[in-house]
């Protein structure tokens, strides 16, 4: 019985030491991204454009140098950023939600006084360090996690998951039943499972879901995925990988991919 007991005892001091190492992670998190944000910050209104630069995303870095950056930044002559203030921090697997109130004023025009703005940023983390998502990337999450149906976006992961090694597999039978409701209504299995992609799927890797609480009935899935062509005159051709969002409608309680614009 004591021996039971020394062994439930310690389970539980496991989970308790598990649950602590989490709470701790999701602190350092919290404090690294806030000083990273605080520093893009003060860098903005020194007009500190070198500093501003090591805080973009690296994918952006590659189509522009740091000298380039900070020319076309003096040359641009845009804003004077005043005061800011950080008003929450929303983190969720490698991305982070900062909620931002700034003055801003527009340096050609001095006499107009400085307007308040309230901005959501997009910051991701990558190789241990947090960066300012690009302004054009469309491939992240833009609603934070307290807007969002996390176990609907875990089931609607599982979903798309299914969906994408089916496609890969080639599995006819499988995809068809991703298919909403309405559009398989209009065309058979066997329909269906003769009709020719354009594209050979190689491989397909999940990514992140959304499905906003405002919208609870629509979902988006970020999926990179490696394809060629369907063609046999192609099949050495190395394959094109890139990055998709999906959309996802749920219709009775399951997730389907939406086709063709249908739902």
């Amino acid at each position: 019985m004591r021996k039971r007991l020394a062994v439930i005892g310690f389970v539980c001091l496991c989970a308790v030491l598990a649950g602590m190492h989490t709470a701790w992670a999701a602190r350092d998190d919290r404090d690294a991204l806030k000083k990273r944000v605080d520093r893009y910050w003060a860098a903005l209104m020194k007009d500190d454009w070198a500093q501003v630069y090591e805080s973009l995303d690296p994918g952006e870095k590659v189509y522009v140098s740091l000298d380039e950056y900070v020319n076309s930044q003096k040359e641009k002559d845009g804003f004077d950023y005043h005061s800011y203030d950080i008003r929450e921090i929303d983190i969720l697997d490698a991305f982070g939600w900062v909620d931002v109130v700034f003055e801003v004023s527009v340096k050609k025009y001095p006499a107009i006084p400085a307007k308040t703005v309230k901005r959501t940023h997009i910051w991701q983390k990558k190789d241990g360090e947090w960066y300012r998502t690009a302004t054009n990337q469309l491939l992240v999450p833009w609603t934070p996690p307290r807007d969002r149906l996390l176990d609907e976006e875990k089931a609607l992961k599982g979903r798309a998951a299914r969906y994408w090694d089916a496609m890969v597999r080639q599995d006819h039978a499988v995809l068809y039943e991703f298919i909403p409701p309405d559009v398989r209504a209009g065309m058979s299995m066997e329909e269906f499972s003769q009709t020719k992609p354009m594209n050979i799927y190689v491989s397909a890797e999940v990514g992140w879901a959304e499905v906003q609480r405002a919208n609870a009935g629509h979902g988006e899935v970020k999926v990179t995925i490696s394809t060629r062509p369907n063609d046999p005159h192609l099949s050495k051709m190395q394959p094109e990988v890139r990055e998709v969002v999906d959309p996802w409608v749920k219709i009775d309680g399951k997730w389907y991919r939406v086709i063709d614009g249908k739902e």
